[in-house]
């Protein structure tokens, strides 16, 4: 998996927590207020029923009265429960619906209390009590009667809905307690693991970093590479393409030991011993993204110095142009006879190789030498010089072959020393 994928997997943990806590604290929250509702509605319910019994109650108190004193003050009790009674069976109808048992409760009540009603009116033509006292006491026998089964129901819907309480009180006091354990415990306890995941990621992350970090150290001091940080992400694969350089550089300083890698003529590098120490300058260029150059450098007139002064002058016109090349260049400079007349020096000084002020030198150095007396023949070079740009690397092929381009464009004009090639 590659390391932004594991990253955002990583990263995605805490939000994922984070979004299922809001989710079930919403659910909880929400269970919470319908608890409460239902809650609230039991007590609407019994405090409904309790309206209806006070108001049957004060019709039958102020009849009472006004059947004893024949005084039409005693009647306004008795209004007033004919019309609380309506409105107490309005109100339950809309509490009780959906309970199929309390609504039909509520009818039977409600045709008991109309009938307890007609009764109380029935018997005010016999206020005061005078000669009708039986059917007087008849009506209020039958009124007792109704009364008593009114009173019956109204005892039975109030002990449901104390049922109804208790199994709505247990089921809010549930939702808060949910409510609590989610925000108090398994939020901030998600949030915690959430945030330890990433950080026992950054701390794998970092440790494998580490290990990639040591084997350039070791690889730059010149020892072998140990082994890379194990995986397919990206750190692996650089740790391995680290640790495989690493190990191929050791392989090839070994085998340059073993190999005649010096021009015996000019105690240079020769081309076998260059391609490789240049390849390896150019890998750690790469990787240090620091620019390098390289010079072609071309000995002018050495076929006519051997046609006209022999061999053993162009020999000793070679080996001058290599100790120009020596005394121009820093010891740090890779510097190598490619054979024939031909040279090539990379720049390798830190942080960016100063090709100009190079060249400058070595012009310096040959007018200098020209300027010897007696000399049999005149020093003479033509340059090529390409950068190597790590932001846009090359292979150290087409890096020697812009060069030697560049060069035989200077041999061709002859005018100064050839620009620097820029990618």
């Amino acid at each position: 998996m590659l390391l932004r994928s594991k990253s955002l997997a990583v990263m995605t943990v805490p939000i994922v927590t984070l979004v299922v806590a809001t989710a079930l604290g919403y659910s909880s929250r929400s269970r919470s207020n319908d608890a409460l509702r239902d809650l609230q509605q039991t007590y609407d319910v019994t405090q409904a029923l309790n309206q209806v019994q006070d108001s049957l109650t004060n019709a039958e108190t102020g009849m009472r009265g006004y059947l004893l004193t024949g005084r039409p003050a005693y009647l306004g009790p008795y209004q007033e429960g004919v019309i609380g009674v309506p409105v107490a069976f309005r109100q339950l109808a809309e509490l009780v619906q959906g309970n199929p048992a309390q609504e039909q409760r509520v009818v039977t009540l409600e045709n008991l209390s109309v009938e307890r009603l007609t009764i109380l009116e029935r018997l005010q033509p016999y206020a005061p009590i005078g000669k009708n006292r039986r059917a007087v006491i008849a009506l209020l026998s039958q009124g007792n009667d109704v009364m008593g089964e009114i009173r019956n129901l109204l005892t039975a819907m109030a002990a449901q809905e104390r049922v109804l309480l208790a199994d709505r009180q247990a089921r809010l006091a549930a939702a808060r307690h949910t409510s609590f354990l989610i925000q108090i415990v398994a939020l901030p306890a998600g949030a915690f693991a959430g945030l330890l995941l990433v950080l026992i990621f950054v701390t794998a992350l970092v440790r494998r970093i580490r290990q990639v970090e040591e084997n350039a150290r070791l690889i730059e001091e010149g020892m072998p590479p140990r082994d890379p940080p194990p995986g397919k992400d990206e750190v692996a694969r650089l740790g391995r393409a680290i640790a495989h350089t690493g190990t191929r550089l050791i392989e090839l300083q070994g085998e340059l030991r073993h190999m005649a890698v010096i021009d015996t003529q000019t105690r240079l590098l020769n081309r076998r011993g260059f391609m490789p120490a240049a390849q390896n300058q150019l890998e750690t260029a790469r990787r240090q993204l620091r620019p390098v150059a390289l010079l072609f450098v071309d000995l002018d007139g050495l076929k006519a110095v051997n046609d006209s002064l022999g061999h053993r002058a162009g020999d000793a016109m070679i080996a001058e142009a290599a100790h120009v090349l020596k005394e121009t260049f820093r010891s740090s400079d890779l510097m190598a006879r490619m054979g024939g007349d031909e040279f090539c020096v990379m720049l390798t000084t830190d942080p960016a190789p100063d090709v100009q002020g190079a060249l400058q030198r070595l012009g310096s150095e040959v007018a200098a030498r020209n300027a010897e007396p007696g000399r049999p023949y005149r020093l003479s070079f033509s340059v090529g010089a390409a950068e190597f740009d790590p932001a846009s690397p090359c292979t150290l092929d087409e890096l020697l072959e812009r060069a030697d381009n560049l060069m035989y464009e200077h041999k061709r004009g002859k005018v100064a020393l050839a620009p620097v090639d820029q990618e």
